[in-house]
């Protein structure tokens, strides 16, 4: 049930990068249950001591968050849910410097985001970049191993949308400076935290940060490991490769009126060869908390074209949805600020 559609098949096969199958039962995670959740990983250790093992994401704060974003953080409550360690870093640093953003309203879009993510359930490591100093530290001694090509080689497979969309222009001092930061959050959990085992959980298309991360290990002659646990790309309304909170049009985010998103969802243009490649089905698979036998179920109705099966899905799957967005609504109430990007 993994999103093996042509796009995701010919990006493992086109990098360098050593992607493997999840043939096995991961961070002790039975394989059918694993598959539902990620695509491929790099170099995750088949026997891995969860005591000293953590998993690690971020997530940028330049606009609200798309259900692209939504789909990690129940991913990460997943493994949190399960007693692993995780972590989930507020990329608010990035979004100051990378995206220009006014510093004040970027520290009360992490505020609103911290508790919107706790109301969802997560209970894990929740934190800023800017609260944690060692990881800056970490990034001045990484800076050491590090050349100006690598942050070249460390672009996005898709820069090139945002490019179009002009909302970034390429690799800046400040995309250097936020890079690099990435990075030593990685290696800060291995060298400040004395974790053993640091797995990083990211979109497919962002691989090239756990590259460079284990480049730097390397050069570092470190004693800890960095491995990659990637989930599919999710499939962008209206033509856009990827739900992203910087290009507008292409997906679903939070702060959606009800109405807009029982439009989107009842009348998208879902255009599809396979249920892995439908829109829809991709929410519902990344994003709905359905059981394996409800997900099964949907896939299968979206295999078949079943038009009544789908009209029902769509029903339910928007009152979840809504379900979701009065919680950040909740969480926005006493804001002073318009949360958006064009304030």
């Amino acid at each position: 049930m993994q999103f093996k559609d042509t796009y995701h098949l010919n990006f493992i096969k086109n990098n360098p990068m050593n992607f493997q199958e999840i043939d096995f039962d991961i961070l002790s995670i039975p394989r059918e249950i694993a598959e539902l959740k990620w695509l491929c990983h790099s170099d995750v250790p088949r026997y891995i001591d969860l005591r000293k093992t953590i998993v690690t994401s971020g997530i940028g704060l330049s606009d609200s968050p798309h259900y692209g974003t939504i789909s990690q953080i129940f991913r990460i409550i997943f493994l949190d849910f399960l007693g692993i360690n995780t972590q989930i870093v507020l990329g608010d640093l990035d979004s100051y410097s990378t995206r220009n953003q006014n510093y004040d309203v970027v520290i009360e879009r992490s505020k609103i985001y911290y508790e919107f993510i706790r109301k969802l359930g997560y209970k894990g490591i929740l934190r800023t970049q800017r609260e944690d100093k060692d990881v800056l530290l970490t990034a001045y001694l990484c800076s050491n191993y590090v050349i100006d090509q690598d942050f070249f080689d460390a672009e996005e497979d898709l820069s090139d949308s945002y490019k179009e969309n002009k909302i970034y222009s390429g690799i800046t001092y400040s995309v250097k400076q936020a890079i690099l930061l990435m990075v030593a959050d990685f290696l800060s959990l291995g060298i400040n935290n004395k974790y053993k085992h640091v797995v990083v959980m990211l979109g497919l298309d962002e691989h090239v940060y756990v590259l460079l991360a284990k480049k730097v290990l390397e050069q570092m002659k470190l004693d800890f490991s960095i491995s990659g646990l990637y989930s599919p790309l999710m499939k962008g309304l209206n033509g856009h490769k990827k739900f992203s909170k910087s290009i507008k049009g292409s997906g679903i985010t939070v702060d959606m009126s009800d109405e807009e998103v029982e439009n989107i969802i009842l009348h998208m243009n879902d255009e599809y060869t396979s249920a892995n490649e439908s829109c829809l089905y991709q929410l519902c698979h990344s994003v709905g908390l359905y059981d394996t036998k409800t997900l099964f179920s949907i896939r299968n109705a979206f295999t078949m074209k079943d038009d009544y099966s789908i009209d029902e899905i769509k029903k339910d799957y928007i009152q979840r949805i809504k379900h979701i967005n009065q919680l950040w609504r909740d969480c926005c109430k006493n804001s002073q600020y318009k949360l958006s990007a064009n304030f």
